[in-house]
């Protein structure tokens, strides 16, 4: 693997840099705000559940110095500094909250590496257009854990994706760079255990067919990862063991505002994959989809 100035970097890296290239020929809907809400468009949204495959962790960024008498009764040496996940209160208990942005630019990362910006700004929003998706905020009643955590600030991330047309594909394993070695740790991250699941909400606004289809087809292809080097991070510690989940869709309710009056009905991905076979331009955006993937692999077993 090339380092930023070009040379052989030897050291084991948790992740790969996967450089983003603008589909060709990707012909997409333009959404016309008169036509938002016509029969071509829908609103409604997805369930998705997130099961953590590794500790996970969105931390508020308040350092909270611990001494030496604390750190000892979390089980560390020395004196340490702790960074906490959001913490809110709910009906007078409290509860761990993991901000639907957070889910949202993890999410939006990925699917600029398969589909490119400029679906991803038209889906996701932009400075020029708003969003059509939206995550809701997490509430878990699960305890956190403490985990050793090298440094506050590592090398995960920060870069401007679109200016430099590179992204971070994350792998399993944690990377060699970071020690691993709680004596050598400054920091301590309070996380969520692996095996706990959350479910999120994806509200979708104004949206036309193919662009839901699409999304569908993206949450559905997210799992392939699993199989591969490259895997799909969220949070802190990325590079250290961290962050790793698997999604999955769960349902996807529209409103019908055709009836009368307009409720909500489950969305037939089997129907629309009948549909893209008869559709030349799904077709493509289909066998775009399966391309990407295959290109991200080869790229990150180069």
């Amino acid at each position: 693997m090339l380092n930023d100035h070009g040379e052989i970097d030897r050291v084991e890296k948790g992740y790969f840099v996967f450089e983003i290239e603008e589909p060709q020929d990707l012909r997409m809907p333009k959404i016309n705000f008169l036509d938002s809400f016509s029969k071509d468009s829908y609103c409604g949204y997805m369930d998705v559940s997130l099961k953590l495959e590794q500790p996970f962790s969105v931390t508020d960024g308040i350092e909270r110095r611990l001494t030496p008498d604390l750190a000892r009764k979390l089980g560390f040496t020395g004196e340490k500094i702790m960074l906490n996940m959001y913490v809110v209160k709910d009906g007078g208990t409290s509860k761990l909250l993991i901000p639907g942005s957070s889910l949202k630019g993890a999410f939006r990362a990925y699917f600029e590496a398969v589909y490119g910006f400029d679906l991803a700004e038209a889906i996701f929003g932009s400075t020029n257009g708003a969003s059509t998706v939206y995550f809701s905020d997490v509430l878990i009643e699960s305890e956190p854990i403490p985990r050793p955590y090298p440094e506050q600030f590592g090398q995960e991330g920060g870069s401007d994706r679109k200016a430099t047309r590179k992204i971070r594909l994350y792998k399993k394993q944690p990377s060699a760079e970071y020690s691993q070695k709680e004596s050598e740790c400054l920091y301590v991250v309070m996380c969520l255990n692996k095996g706990v699941e959350i479910k999120t909400r994806v509200v979708f606004k104004a949206i036309p067919k193919v662009y839901l289809f699409v999304l569908s087809l993206f949450f559905n292809s997210v799992k392939i990862f699993k199989r591969l080097q490259v895997h799909l991070k969220i949070g802190r510690g990325k590079n250290l063991g961290m962050g790793l989940i698997l999604p999955k869709l769960e349902s996807i309710m529209y409103l019908d505002l055709q009836s009368d009056p307009p409720q909500y009905r489950a969305f037939d991905l089997n129907q629309g994959a009948q549909e893209v076979a008869q559709d030349p331009e799904m077709k493509y955006v289909v066998s775009h989809l399966h391309g990407r993937l295959k290109m991200i692999v080869e790229k990150t077993l180069e």
